[in-house]
Formats: structure tokens, sequence, C-alpha cells
């Protein structure tokens, strides 16, 4: 058992050996030397080799016994049936490393047609291959450009302020070759039908040019005044917050019947980051001088006030008459400022109703006909015309408000 453990070491020894003799490429480089050097040219095998035809040179023939040496140490011997590897065919292309302006693209084979077996010689040349491909030139990039924007959608709200959107598409031109993509937004909303809601509202509007300083907007018409009186503001904030010192008022002007103005009370002023709203503390009186019948008292009281998102404010005042002697008086609205654009910080609308022996009275939006010819009718002493020469004089100061409180804008 000794002298056979010792016979096997030797044997593994010897075989490293001559593996490190025989490393698989250089023995199959001897073996195709071997097989066209010597044996196509009539080499006398002892390897169990065919020859061919011919006789060798005593000089080849010396070179010839040598390599077959050297292959006996590696083991080789014709009658193991070796066979030489063969290249299989070339697979598809790869794809081109460039659309346009010359890129390459390579492709591969493996020595598997067959493989070689027992010491047959390894496949010549290489495994894999490159060439050109889309030399062609490359065409210019086209950037996106954007479509016109669509049509409005509907308004998602009748009234008190809704959205709609619009949408427009990366396509005048389409980004083509490599072009930039359009930057920004494919659509966008706006607010929409800010009108509060409910019937005899007035948009506020201001002229384009000043009276002095002042911008205006005045009722056409106003109304007579029965019992109680009651004008209603609408006030939305815009997106633009009013900038401190701008001043917007609103006003109640008392008229005779052929037009007369007689006097005027505050409802509201804007202050900075709100509005001064009066009568918010309590009942306030104010005097107006009706000529032949002197000074007569008013009670201005706040009948109803409202805050909402947006952000909007909604107040309605209660003018309450003392006294019913004297010729009837008529209201109107103005609202005075000095910014030209007051459309980007508040939107205002406005109606009046009156209370007239416990009985609702709405305005007469309709005393005027489409060609703007006043239209007589049974209840025409109700409306009166304010005349468009009428001068009031305006104090744009917080001075009767200063015991008022501020609605401040959230």
């Amino acid at each position: 058992m000794k002298y056979f453990t010792v016979f096997a070491v030797l044997l593994i020894v010897l075989a490293f050996a001559a593996s490190k003799d025989c490393p698989s490429k250089k023995k199959s480089k001897k073996v195709k030397q071997y097989r066209t050097k010597c044996l196509n040219k009539g080499f006398k095998s002892s390897l169990g080799c065919e020859s061919g035809a011919g006789k060798l040179k005593k000089k080849l023939k010396k070179k010839c016994s040598k390599l077959e040496e050297d292959l006996k140490k590696c083991d080789y011997t014709c009658s193991d049936s070796s066979t030489d590897g063969s290249w299989s065919k070339f697979v598809d292309w790869s794809e081109c490393s460039a659309a346009c302006g010359g890129g390459s693209q390579t492709r591969s084979r493996t020595c598997t047609n067959p493989a070689p077996e027992k010491g047959g010689a390894d496949c010549e040349g290489e495994s894999s291959e490159t060439q050109e491909c889309n030399s062609e030139e490359c065409p210019t990039p086209v950037d996106g450009g954007w479509s016109e924007f669509g049509d409005w959608s509907k308004c998602s709200a009748e009234c008190n302020a809704g959205t709609q959107k619009r949408t427009r598409s990366c396509t005048n031109p389409a980004p083509s070759n490599g072009g930039e993509k359009c930057e920004g937004d494919d659509g966008e909303s706006q607010t929409c039908n800010l009108h509060p809601c409910g019937k005899e509202w007035f948009e506020v509007s201001f002229g384009e040019t000043p009276t002095g300083d002042v911008y205006w907007h005045r009722s056409e018409l106003a109304y007579r005044m029965g019992d109680d009186f009651q004008p209603t503001i609408s006030m939305r904030w815009g997106n633009t917050p009013a900038y401190e010192g701008m001043i917007l008022q609103g006003n109640l002007m008392f008229f005779l019947l052929d037009g007369t103005y007689v006097g005027i009370t505050n409802l509201f002023q804007t202050a900075t980051g709100g509005v001064h709203v009066s009568s918010l503390r309590g009942n306030e009186d104010f005097v107006i001088n009706v000529p032949g019948c002197g000074e007569q008292k008013f009670t201005k009281s706040l009948y109803h006030i409202n805050i909402a998102d947006g952000p909007t404010l909604a107040a309605t005042w209660n003018i309450a008459r003392h006294t019913s002697d004297c010729p009837d008086l008529y209201g109107g609205m103005q609202f005075p400022t000095k910014e030209a654009n007051v459309e980007k910080y508040f939107l205002l609308h406005y109606k009046i109703s009156k209370w007239d022996s416990g009985n609702l009275v709405r305005e007469k939006r309709d005393a005027r006909t489409k060609s703007g010819a006043f239209e007589m009718r049974e209840d025409a002493g109700d409306v009166m015309f304010i005349p468009d020469s009428v001068e009031v004089d305006i104090s744009f100061s917080a001075s009767d408000l200063s015991d008022d409180l501020v609605v401040v804008q959230n």
C-alpha cells in the first residue's frame, strides 16, 4: 500500500510537469506544424498518423522528428482521433452606435463548428470584426413649439367664482431629430363667474379718464328711499394685494327727484390689508340737509356681513329715515379711488333694496330701454337718473371711520 501511494504521487507530478510543457495553445500550434509541414510532405509518423506522398529532405526530416518527440511528451497520438476547431458563422451585426453621423457595429463568431478536441488545432483568425455604419450626415434638430391654447372649458360654477381650464400641445412643431421638448405647462386655469349669486347685482367698473386725480364709478340710477333703504356691496380680493396707502371708498349719495344732490355717507373704505366697514361696532346716526326741510336725521346700521373664502366680503347696511314729512330722497352708489387699475386689487358688485310699508322692493334694472330712452311706467317715480354734472367733494381720509373695525384679508 505504501508503494502504491508513492507511485500515484509520482504519476501526478509527472502529469503536472507534462502539462506545464504542453500548454493548450502551444500544443495546438505544434500539431498544426506537424500535420502541414511533416505529414503532408511524406514524413513517416510513429504516432499512428497517416502520411502523404513524398520524401523529406534530411534537414526537414530532422525537424519533424524533433516536433514529433515534443508531441509525444504531450501525449499526442493520431489514434485519439483528434478534431481541429472550425469557426461558426458570424452572428448578426450589432445595433449601430449612432443613428447618423458615423457609428460602428460589431459581430462575432465562435470556434465551435466543431470545437477542437483531443489535441486538435484551434481556429485561426479573429473571433469578432467591426465595421462603420450610418455614415450619412445627421438632419438638423427641430425644437418643439407650443400650439395655440384651445378654448376655455365650461366654468365650474355659475356664480361666486368657479374655475375653467384650457390646454395646448407641443406640436407646432413637434420636437424631432433630437430637438428640445417644449418648456412650460401644457395647461392653465383661471377663475370665472366672479359675480355674486342672485339677481339685481351691478358690476363696478371705473372710467379710464379720471376727474382731476380721482377715478369714478357711479350708479346710473338712484332709487327712492322707503321706510328703510338697504345698499349691499360684494367685494372680492384680486390676485394682487392692495398696496399701503391705496384707498377705495363706497359712498351712498342722496338726491331729490329733480337730480339735486343733497348729501353723502360713507359705507366702507379700504385700509392696508383690509377694509374699514362702517357701523361695524354699532348704529351710526348722520344728518342730511334737505332743501326746504332742514337737517334730517338718518340711522345707519350694519344689517348683515359675511366673509367667505376667496376671500370675499359681503355687507348690507340699513338706512332708516326718522321723518316722512320732507320730499322723497333717492339713493345711489358711487365708488371713488385714485388707483387706475382697481380690478387688479378688488372686484366690486352692488345692489339696492328698499322696504316700503313692510314690502321689499327691488331696484328697477329695466327702467331704461335697450335704445337708452327712459321708459315711463307706473313705478317710474321710484327711479331717477343721476345727472352727469353732479360734483361731490370726497375726502380720502378715514377720520369718519376711525372708530370702526378693520376687516382683514385672510
